[in-house]
């Protein structure tokens, strides 16, 4: 759910099925303190995770019982569809990559080679810090180490870039040395073009393994 644009994930049990509402024990152990905004009719998503893919419905929060809001009811969702919670599944991951841009480049430096670092990964893309003078729409070619040094290679595009400079604890843009600039950071989102059965596989159970290891 979101509570004042901030989103809230909260797991747990149901725990008994009303003909109007289901209540749902929270099992997270610290509850956010947002969680006190949410009143009556509140959009929640309740999602239901199995080995690949997941029961989604939309519903909405109902009431809950005693001051800490260990349990919660919820209005029956109209209809639950089922979803491949694999291409959901985003795992933060903070490794070295290489990143070769396509000769037909928008940004006009098609063929240059750096490295750069991943920022998180999913069966869909990844977003990644890199130097390398990018433009949305460019092809990249990228080589990244998994688990138990198993290379990954494929081919991907840019869907967008961020290089939104740091500011002060006054607001200001902090002033950065010109070399600085010539070598700017950015964040770079790419969507997965082409990728060897074998590798998506390993990315695949890197994702699922993951996921098993956050919800267990």
């Amino acid at each position: 759910m979101h509570v004042d644009l901030v989103p809230v994930a909260l797991r747990g049990k149901i725990s008994n099925l009303l003909p109007e509402v289901l209540w749902v024990r929270v099992s997270d152990p610290h509850l956010p303190p947002v969680l006190m905004a949410v009143s009556a009719g509140h959009p929640v998503r309740l999602s239901s995770p199995r080995e690949r893919d997941a029961l989604v419905g939309e519903t909405t929060f109902h009431g809950s019982l005693g001051a800490a809001r260990r349990l919660i009811a919820l209005v029956h969702p109209a209809e639950m569809r089922l979803v491949d919670r694999r291409a959901q599944l985003r795992v933060k991951l903070r490794k070295s990559i290489g990143v070769r841009v396509s000769r037909e480049s928008n940004a006009g430096h098609g063929g240059n080679f750096a490295t750069g670092t991943s920022v998180d990964i999913g069966l869909s893309g990844m977003s990644f810090e890199t130097s390398l003078h990018l433009a949305v729409g460019d092809h990249v070619f990228i080589t990244l180490v998994l688990e138990h040094n198993r290379a990954m290679h494929a081919m991907a595009q840019v869907v967008r870039l961020d290089d939104t400079p740091q500011t002060a604890h006054d607001g200001s843009d902090i002033q950065r040395p010109a070399l600085f600039h010539m070598n700017r950071h950015v964040t770079a989102a790419v969507r997965w073009d082409a990728m060897a059965p074998s590798d998506r596989q390993n990315l695949e159970d890197l994702l699922l393994r993951f996921d098993r290891a956050v919800n267990s």
